[in-house]
C-alpha cells in the first residue's frame, strides 16, 4: 500500500500526484490518497484506491485522518 499525502500541489488532484496514484494503480498496488478538496480527486476512488480529505496543515484534519485508519 502506498499512502500519496496532499494530492494537491499541487498533490493527487493535479499534476504530478495525479499522474503517480494513476502510475501505482497501474502496478496493482493499493493507494490512499489525499488532498484538501475531496471532489478534487473522488474520481480516482476505486477498490485499489481511498480517497480522504486532508489538509496537512490543519493538525485537526491530521488527527482525522490518522484516526480514520
Amino acid at each position: 500500500m502506498i499512502i500519496l499525502i496532499d494530492c494537491t500541489h499541487k498533490g493527487a488532484s493535479t499534476g504530478l500526484g495525479r499522474e503517480l496514484v494513476k502510475v501505482v494503480l497501474a502496478r496493482g498496488d493499493r493507494v490512499i490518497a489525499t488532498a484538501r478538496c475531496l471532489n478534487k480527486i473522488k474520481d480516482l476512488e476505486s477498490d485499489s484506491c481511498r480517497t480522504m480529505q486532508l489538509d496537512v496543515t490543519s493538525a485537526v484534519d491530521v488527527i482525522h485522518a490518522a484516526a480514520a485508519q
